[in-house]
């Protein structure tokens, strides 16, 4: 995980005066490590399957022992699992007070879904997303203007969202190693 942007959320939490973010898509919880043994934020970690909660939750305890050794402490992150899906925002007790909205790993939807979160909730202060996989974007989460969806009609079709994943280098060499048969062209997903 690059520091730039470990850097960045932390000083995000500092212009925002929040010292607590929300890790939507959290994964085995690396990001939630680094920031509460190295930048003393609150974490909340977001994630739809349970086995990467539960392993997120045993790696956070084995540091934990770790740093104590060396008279390092921390608060623990809180653990959510939670399938999210566009339109259905994680629930922030309000006790909570304001937090940022983070994702570091947005497959698919899951990056509008932060930014749905992130627009829908008042004590939301600051967005970070890094986006990736939009091949597995649906139509629910491109476009997410009524305005393109309705009026104009826009979609990207399963090429495009490809295209704009991966390089396109990729795709010209295997084109010329006649490797072509390995590239996924259809519209399933």
């Amino acid at each position: 995980m690059g520091v730039h942007l470990l850097q960045i959320i932390v000083s995000y939490a500092h212009l925002s005066k929040t010292e607590r973010v929300m890790d939507i898509g959290s994964g085995l919880g690396h990001l939630s490590r680094y920031l509460v043994f190295q930048y003393g934020l609150d974490v909340i970690c977001v994630d739809s399957v349970p086995t990467f909660i539960s392993s997120a939750e045993k790696l956070y305890e084995n540091m934990k022992i770790e740093f104590s050794k060396i008279g390092l402490e921390s608060k623990k992150p809180e653990y959510i699992t939670l399938k999210l899906d566009l339109g259905i925002n994680v629930e922030v007790p309000m006790d909570y007070g304001t937090f940022g909205v983070v994702g570091i790993h947005t497959c698919g939807d899951l990056g509008p879904i932060l930014i749905d979160t992130f627009v829908s909730s008042q004590e939301s202060k600051f967005l970070v997303s890094v986006g990736c996989c939009y091949m597995k974007l649906t139509d629910k989460g491109f476009p997410m203007c009524e305005f393109l969806k309705q009026d104009c009609h826009l979609q990207l079709s399963y090429e495009a969202k490809e295209v704009a994943c991966h390089a396109i280098e990729q795709y010209i060499d295997k084109l010329k190693t006649s490797d072509y048969k390995k590239l996924k062209v259809d519209e399933e997903i």
